[in-house]
Parts: C-alpha cells; sequence; structure tokens
C-alpha cells in the first residue's frame, strides 16, 4: 500500500479513499485529510487538577500537538504500517496501523495503552476526514474541487454505524441526467455505544470542551467519519478498534456489508482473516518470482524481496508455473509475428492444449 492519504483500489482516477495528490500535498494537507485523533483527559472530580488539554497524535504545529516519543514502523513486505506516539506526561501510548484487505477494503487498527501507573479517563474522537466518493476525477479534484462538494451525499446508518459516501449524480457539464452507481464505505468495530458523527462541527464541539453531537446526514460539503467514546483504562491497559473504508462498493455489496454488520456474530475474527489470507497471497506472488531468498544479511535479504516485489507489481508474474494456453500463444504469434506464423505452423498448431512456456523459449 502506498501513502495513506492516497490509497486507492485499482485506479487511482475513480477509486481513491482520500484526494489523490502528490507527497508534498499529502503533507500540507493532513490537518483537514486523512486520520484523525483527539484525546481529552476527563475530570475525575469536581475542582480536580487533571489536565484537560486536547492531545492530538502526530499533529505538528496544531494545537495539542505533542512532539514526545515517536516510532514508524513497517513491514518487510509493505503491506502493513504502524504509526506510534507516547505522551509521558499523561502516560498514554497511541499506535495506529494500516493494512489492506481485498474483502474489506483498507483497514486501520489504532490502540491506546496506558503505560502509567495510576488510572486514567480519557474521551476520544477518532476518525477519517475527507473521504472521497466514487466517480470524481482527478482533474476534478484538482481543478474544481469546491463543485465536486457540492455534489457529495454523506449519509449514516445507525443500524450497522456505517458511514456511505456518495454523489448526488455525475459531475458532468452537459444538460443530461447521470448517475454514480457507487459509494465508498467506512464503518467502526471496537468501540460499542460510540458516538458517530459526520460534521467537522461536532469535531469543533470537541475542542471546545463539549460532546459532539450524532449526525444522520451531511450534504454538500466533504465527507468525514468520526467517532467518539469515553474509555477508563487501568495501568497497564489498552483499548483496540478498528475503522475500516473501502471505496466502489455497488449496491448490492453495500447491502450485504450491512447485513453483515448487523449480524450479531463477532467480526474481529473474520476480518483478521481476511487481512491474513491476503497476506499469504501476497507472499505466494513475491515467492513466485524467488523473492524469498534468504541469506545471511538480513538487510541484503529484505532488499531482495522488496525489488521483486516492486518488479511483480510493474510487470506480474507468469501464473500457474508458467503454463500457458496454447491458443493464447497462437494468437499472440499470429498478431505480432505474421512470418514466423508462417514458417512455424506445423509446429505451432501441433502444441498440446496447454504448454510451458519455459519450453518454449528452450525451443526459441
Amino acid at each position: 500500500m502506498c501513502h495513506p492519504l492516497a490509497g486507492s483500489r485499482q485506479d487511482a482516477e475513480w477509486l481513491c479513499l482520500f484526494p489523490y495528490q502528490p507527497v508534498d500535498q499529502l503533507h500540507d494537507g493532513y490537518r483537514h485529510t486523512g486520520p484523525i485523533t483527539a484525546i481529552r483527559r476527563r475530570h475525575t472530580s469536581p475542582g480536580s487538577d487533571a489536565d484537560g488539554g486536547i492531545w492530538r497524535p502526530f499533529a505538528d504545529g496544531t494545537p495539542g500537538c505533542c512532539i514526545g516519543t515517536r516510532r514508524l514502523l513497517k513491514h518487510v513486505v509493505g503491506n502493513h504500517v504502524v504509526f506510534e506516539e507516547v505522551h509521558e506526561n499523561l502516560g498514554l501510548n497511541f499506535r495506529y496501523s494500516w493494512r489492506t484487505s481485498t474483502e474489506f477494503g483498507f483497514v486501520r487498527t489504532a490502540t491506546l495503552e496506558n503505560v502509567g501507573s495510576r488510572e486514567i479517563a480519557v474521551e476520544l474522537v477518532d476518525g477519517l476526514q475527507n473521504v472521497c466518493p466514487s466517480g470524481v476525477s482527478l482533474a476534478t479534484y484538482r481543478q474544481a474541487s469546491c463543485l465536486a462538494d457540492a455534489y457529495k451525499h454523506n449519509e449514516y446508518d445507525a443500524a450497522t454505524r456505517m458511514g456511505i459516501y456518495s454523489l448526488t449524480a455525475q459531475i458532468l457539464d452537459r444538460a443530461e441526467a447521470a448517475e454514480v452507481l457507487q459509494a465508498t464505505t467506512v464503518w467502526c468495530r471496537g468501540l460499542p455505544g460510540a458516538v458517530v458523527f459526520l460534521s467537522p462541527d461536532g469535531l469543533h464541539a470537541f475542542y471546545e470542551g463539549g460532546t459532539p453531537a450524532p449526525d444522520s446526514l451531511c450534504t454538500g460539503q466533504r465527507g468525514n467519519y468520526f467517532v467518539f467514546s469515553p474509555l477508563r483504562l487501568a495501568p497497564g491497559e489498552a483499548r483496540s478498534w478498528d475503522l475500516v473504508a473501502d471505496v466502489g462498493r455497488t449496491h448490492a455489496q453495500v447491502a450485504a456489508l450491512r447485513h453483515q454488520l448487523a449480524d450479531d456474530a463477532p467480526l474481529q475474527q473474520v476480518l483478521e482473516e481476511a487481512i491474513h489470507r491476503d497476506h499469504e497471497e501476497l507472499l505466494r506472488n513475491v515467492a513466485s518470482a524467488d523473492g524469498l531468498q534468504a541469506t545471511g544479511s538480513q538487510l541484503a535479504t529484505s532488499h531482495h524481496l522488496a525489488n521483486v516485489l516492486f518488479n511483480n507489481m510493474r510487470g506480474g508474474v507468469a501464473g500457474e508455473n508458467y503454463l500457458v494456453e496454447s491458443h493464447d500463444f497462437l494468437a499472440f504469434v499470429a498478431g505480432r509475428n505474421h512470418a514466423v506464423e508462417n514458417a512455424e505452423r506445423a509446429f505451432l498448431y501441433g502444441l498440446p492444449e496447454r504448454i510451458d512456456y519455459t519450453e518454449l523459449l528452450a525451443l526459441a
């Protein structure tokens, strides 16, 4: 997965989770785009001198930022990135990771841990800002982003705590009716009873010491998904939750997801198994091009794996151990080189139904 703020599935033109931008603009836009977390310590008793300020992890240069101890970790395969920051004064450790799943999309798992010696009570806002609906081109975002916002329809399904982000119509400069039949979805798992709100007004209310009010519909503005939850953590205790987002979902897929979320069965195991399956599939892809070779140097081993992975992403790999369908090979030769087809007609049309591509290379 690329930079979390530039995440897309297959097509950056229409299937972005956040506006697809160059890396310098990603760094400039973190205040209004991508993940956001705000933590406020709750006063435990009237007249308490407990710190009631806002802590915003990773938000450099903004009120509430805390340049404490930070770490950035990445899995050697590149499909798991972890951000971590410790607030020494509060005794809190916050970390979140990005992972991906073919079935569920982008998975952001966050954990808040009490690393101090006393129990602590906090109020938490966590979420995603500037979530993109399907159907907005890169050119529109870069040249008429305000116009794109005017077409956005952001709604919340209270039964499943799922946000649905779509366009009221295609953005066209022609007098014709055109619909966008796909949507982006965001849902939360792990914070039962949390308040979900879509408007930045709730975020501002939290910054001013209030409690965000739930939203069910926000139109004509950027899409956001925020959860508000009070937490109480004993020393050494940690609480984890997931924000799961996907793009390009059809009506049928949204309905199926809604049914799945409404089911009483826990989703944690299902979600982790889906992520693990995709991780194993990625390893098999790399292994098919000898990318899992190991040497005495861990750095050289990791470097080789990364090289093979990027080569596979750029050029693909031969499927089924280099077995190819002979009719596909014949069509390729006929379309690319009529002279070879005519000269080797007897050989080419005498091939078995499936043939090992390495044998063809040896014959060549």
